[in-house]
């Protein structure tokens, strides 16, 4: 099981799960102000577009049902280009990172790794694996397999609904605040109109009032008929330094065990 738990982790926004959520984004009904799915889509790729990279600290925090919560601290680097990496001194040490062509979890304690080759996979997949949904335009990941209109315009936010092209019925709602053109929030829908999972983006580390990174993140959902709340942390940030891209390749010890693993999808 403890293999199992990064998986979930990192997978989270891709993976298909039944959770019915009290709230919905298209709540309520307003008027829509004058701004076409174009435009704001341009205007948070550009605010989005002001992160060269973030690195800090990390905890993250999971919920199960009514088990104690399990916390896991450590580190993270990531880049706009696509690679991160969080490195986990919690028990089981781990280390998760995508270093733009393969995507990894190794466990340093028992010199045991997988991966996943990329090279075949989606621009959709790799955002998932990589920095994609922490300091990339979310927009972008549904451009080419959904088709994107303007929802709704509810307490302050734009409400883009993207419609799956490949599952008819299935839609996603994303959250946008206006000003800061960042994303608030992210709920999925299946074909029975049924909420399956929802994101929200809690916090978020300021810098000149022109850069927005997200301090905190709540995801809740639903795994082997357990609800699971986890939220996650980014402390200690400092944006727009400099990173050497070597410390996104995970290369474990002469004797690991490396295992190939296909990438989790719906």
């Amino acid at each position: 099981m403890k293999y199992a738990e990064p998986l979930l982790s990192v997978l989270m926004l891709c993976m298909t799960v039944i959770f019915m959520m009290p709230t919905s984004l298209l709540a309520g009904q307003n008027d829509v102000e004058d701004y076409t799915v174009d435009q704001i889509l341009a205007l948070v790729g550009e605010t989005y577009g002001r992160i060269s990279s973030a690195k800090g600290t990390v905890s993250r925090v999971a919920e199960i049902d009514d088990d104690a919560p399990a916390r896991f601290e450590g580190e993270f680097f990531m880049k706009a280009s696509g690679e991160m990496l969080f490195r986990y001194s919690s028990d089981p040490e781990r280390e998760i990172g995508f270093d733009g062509t393969k995507f990894r979890i190794y466990f340093p304690g028992d010199d045991v790794g997988y991966y996943t080759d990329t090279s075949e996979l989606s621009f959709a997949e790799r955002f998932v694996l990589g920095s994609g949904p922490y300091i990339g335009n979310i927009l972008e990941m549904y451009r080419d397999s959904h088709d994107l209109s303007i929802a709704n315009y509810f307490e302050g936010r734009y409400i883009i609904k993207a419609s799956s092209q490949e599952t008819l019925g299935a839609y996603v709602l994303i959250g946008v605040s206006p000003g800061s053109w960042t994303v608030s929030g992210i709920e999925q829908y299946d074909v029975q109109n049924r909420l399956i999972r929802q994101t929200r983006y809690l916090e978020f580390e300021r810098l000149d009032d022109t850069v927005f990174f997200p301090k905190t993140i709540e995801i809740s959902t639903l795994q082997k008929d357990k609800i699971i709340i986890e939220t996650t942390y980014f402390r200690d940030i400092t944006l727009n330094g400099t990173i050497n891209n070597k410390i996104f390749t995970i290369t474990g010890s002469k004797k690991t065990d490396w295992r190939e693993r296909p990438f989790m999808t719906r």
